[in-house]
């Protein structure tokens, strides 16, 4: 067993380009010695497997003659007294060269109480990835709260990324554009990842909870390499996957059963309280002060960040919050269940059981579909949403851009979130009370709108040029505009009242990206939504997708990404490590100072470049009232329809905004 946990295994990835006759190729060795005859199966992200190999007398093995592909590399560690096979993954359509080290290093060997995991050393980080923090939420598990993970017995050799959790591909995953569309991702995906530098000391260090985005349908924690940050600014990193889509927040009234929490739904959110409460007990084997965490997420990540701030079941769980381009928006028990024409979402659980009876030819139409269900029991019911495989099930959603499909997810339970509008709790002093940042990107519609049909020319071109570059600049201006107030200056008003002197927001304003193949990226993508994450995981050189890189990782764009990125990671982990982010530990930085209600005063910290005006305090706020009435009196759309949708898409349709809409014809 000692000779076991003090193996060290190097898993060497060599991807030549597909044009020469692809093939992957890797070693094996324990303590340096060649680890001889593991078996390795290789498979396609589809799931059809290649083959298998067995390492030979020098640790090798090589698979030739392969396809453009996402594959899947599994090393059957548990035939050598692992508790588990460690898997890495690849992309031939991408990569010319892909080498990656895989290493089980047994001085990184943690007690998890009854458990034991073994980690990977880095250059000057450490890490433990795929570490499962949950049972795996399968069976009759699905649709259920998450249970604590179990007793494993032997090692876990935490060296890889969990599987994803099921979800449509889409254009901003790394995948082949053949699997656009296509469900992956496995339902047992509840791990997280640690990042940890390698000199600690004694004193513990500051924890930093990352929460993915994606519309709470798309998005993995194995996108977020927290290695850098962690060694740079000496915190500990923590990357988590929960459930997503229709296993996280399907709502029908034939899964209400089980304990409190099982009814309540929301599993998502309850994966997310998990997986912190894991982080609680356990991150002070690794170096981390459990008395210090602070939870942070974009997008769908940063609306999480929120639900957790107002979730009862989540008080006392951190520190810390920040809220990178989130919103506050929760469905209710009605409209995320019920039928559409009951007051229901369009893709409530009662819409998804009818469109599966439609999917399987039970039924001819989507009102024979509803009688249906409506004669079925609530067990027959439950039956046949369990009997179906997740790709049945995400295949009943419709293939929307980036395959964020619109289901209701944080629906207003009761028990895990209230049931009343969002807002009010925030407004009343009903969430969790702790030091809070807020901030949205100036531009923030422009990554939806820079493939959008109804703004681009060729929308299925990686590079299509802008139709009507005025009114592209209008629509992204109100829309962007309405979405930082519904998720900064609205929500930072209502805590402002509750803990002055607590409350910090920002805007990012970075927009020098460069041209090419016709098109001003600084114009169709500027500040847009997401583009600030790499800058605060200190990955400068990174822009979003790996196909992308180049609009940043340039002479002209780099230097500037890189200083920004100094000042941002440092402002944002001096706030995980004091409550506040001052002006971080380097005298030069300006001081955040903290929301100021005076509508005179400077709100934020307006995040840009030296050559853009560079870090510093301003008045951000936006006047709901008078944006309404600047888009109303704005000329040059190109036609009534256009305006009355951008209006509805900045202020919602509501019956004013429905009002507005009709006097427009």
């Amino acid at each position: 067993m000692m000779r076991m946990l003090r193996m060290l295994l190097i898993l060497v990835f060599i991807v030549p380009h597909p044009a020469f006759g692809s093939h992957i190729m890797g070693t094996l060795t324990h303590d340096g010695l060649p680890l001889v005859g593991v078996p390795v199966t290789l498979s396609v992200e589809s799931g059809t497997i290649i083959g298998t190999k067995l390492s030979d007398k020098n640790g090798q093995y090589k698979f030739d003659g392969l396809a453009s592909d996402a594959y899947v590399a599994k090393v059957m560690l548990q035939e050598k007294g692992y508790a588990n096979n460690p898997s890495l993954k690849t992309n031939l359509e991408d990569a010319a060269i892909d080498s990656l080290d895989l290493r089980v290093d047994s001085n990184l060997g943690r007690k998890l109480g009854q458990n034991m995991i073994v980690g990977r050393k880095g250059e000057q980080v450490d890490t433990w990835l795929g570490v499962p923090y949950a049972t795996s939420p399968t069976g009759d598990l699905r649709w259920r709260a998450p249970r604590p993970v179990g007793i494993w017995r032997k090692p876990y050799a935490a060296v890889s990324h969990g599987s994803d959790c099921p979800q449509q591909v889409s254009r901003f995953t790394e995948l082949p554009v053949s699997y656009y569309g296509q469900a992956v991702g496995d339902e047992d995906c509840l791990s997280l990842n640690i990042y940890a530098p390698q000199d600690i000391g004694k004193k513990p260090l500051p924890v930093m909870f990352w929460i993915h985005g994606g519309g709470n349908t798309i998005g993995s924690s194995r996108s977020y390499d927290g290695s850098v940050l962690a060694k740079k600014r000496n915190v500990i990193i923590v990357t988590a996957n929960y459930r997503l889509g229709p296993f996280a927040w399907l709502r029908h009234p034939a899964l209400d059963r089980g304990s409190l929490n099982d009814k309540a739904g929301n599993f998502g959110t309850q994966d997310l309280i998990l997986a912190l409460k894991w982080v609680g007990h356990h991150i002070g084997t690794f170096g981390g002060d459990h008395r210090n965490i602070t939870v942070f997420g974009e997008s769908a990540g940063g609306a999480n960040v929120l639900s957790l701030l107002a979730s009862p079941q989540a008080q006392g769980l951190f520190q810390q919050a920040i809220v990178q381009s989130g919103s506050l928006k929760w469905a209710t028990k009605n409209h995320a269940q019920n039928d559409k024409d009951q007051g229901g979402h369009k893709l409530s659980g009662r819409e998804l059981v009818a469109q599966l009876l439609l999917n399987d030819k039970l039924a001819k139409s989507r009102e024979e579909a509803i009688a249906i269900q409506n004669r079925m029991t609530a067990d027959k019911i439950r039956n046949y949403l369990g009997a179906k495989n997740f790709y049945d099930l995400m295949q009943a959603y419709p293939k929307e851009y980036g395959a964020v499909f619109r289901m209701p997810t944080l629906v207003r339970d009761g028990h895990i979130l209230p049931d009343e509008e969002p807002i009010k709790v925030f407004q009343q002093g009903r969430y969790q009370k702790v030091p809070v940042i807020l901030g949205s990107n100036r531009d923030e519609m422009k990554l939806f709108m820079f493939k959008d049909p109804e703004f681009v020319h060729n929308h299925q071109q990686s590079f299509s040029p802008i139709k009507d570059p005025g009114y592209y600049e209008k629509a992204s201006y109100y829309t962007s505009k309405g979405w930082t107030y519904r998720g900064v200056d609205q929500i930072a008003q209502a805590m402002h009242k509750n803990q002055p002197g607590q409350v910090y927001t920002y805007r990012f304003d970075w927009d020098e990206e460069i041209s090419h193949g016709g098109v001003d990226f600084s114009k169709a993508l500027g500040a847009a939504h997401a583009l600030e994450i790499d800058l605060i995981f200190m990955r400068p050189r990174h822009f979003l997708f790996s196909r992308l890189g180049f609009l940043a990782n340039n002479k002209k764009s780099l230097p500037g990404r890189q200083m920004l990125s100094q000042q941002m990671s440092r402002y944002f982990t001096d706030f995980a490590r004091f409550g506040s982010p001052g002006g971080g530990l380097e005298s030069k930085m300006i001081k955040w100072q903290p929301w100021n209600a005076a509508l005179t005063e400077p709100s934020g910290l307006i995040f840009d470049t030296v050559k853009d005006g560079g870090v510093r305090m301003a008045n951000m706020r936006v006047d709901y009232q008078k944006l309404k009435e600047k888009l109303q009196n704005e000329q040059g759309f190109p036609g009534r329809e256009q305006k009355c949708s951008i209006y509805l898409r900045t202020f919602g349709s509501d019956s004013f905004s429905k009002k507005f809409c009709m006097s427009l014809f």
